[in-house]
């Protein structure tokens, strides 16, 4: 079956040390082709900065006008990361240039580690991450007996 959705997301830079940011998930959607309606989620968010390396983040998830919302927080903290770094929290600063040698995709190597609760489940994590490419692993506990524990893997490749 086929199916489509569409999301929004804003985030407001309040300065060096805060972020605001606000996620609307499937506002117009349909994943069944037969005009099932899909519900809507909201959710606002904040991320500190306090120094360099270190985010701290939280927000609240709720479907339809933040009914029963659920709070995930979580903390990461990347060893490497100084002040005039290109990489750091954000991924604004990176010049790529045309000519991208192997050495430059693998510069500023940083380490990182994560922890978190997603509306009350363990969260944990580590990666790895170059100027263009990051490696990340997670492990989330399941909440309900029915689950099953996840284990997320991505790669990140930035041009």
């Amino acid at each position: 079956k086929n199916g489509y959705g569409l999301d929004l997301g804003a985030i407001y830079h309040v300065n060096r040390y805060f972020n605001f940011g606000f996620v609307a998930q499937d506002l117009v959607s349909d994943y069944d082709g037969e005009g099932t309606e899909v519900t809507r989620r909201l959710s606002p968010s904040i991320a500190a900065f306090p120094i360099p390396g270190l985010v701290v983040a939280a927000d609240l998830i709720g479907e339809d006008n933040l009914q029963d919302p659920k709070l995930r927080l979580g903390a990461e903290y990347w060893i490497g990361v100084k002040e005039e770094d290109d990489l750091g929290s954000s991924i604004s600063g990176i010049r790529i240039k045309e000519n991208t040698t192997w050495t430059d995709i693998f510069s500023s190597t940083q380490a990182g580690v994560r922890c978190g609760l997603n509306d009350g489940a363990f969260t944990g994590g580590f990666g790895v991450r170059f100027k263009m490419l990051e490696v990340n692993y997670a492990f989330q506990v399941a909440k309900e007996d029915y689950q099953n524990d996840n284990h997320l893997y991505s790669l990140i490749f930035r041009f």
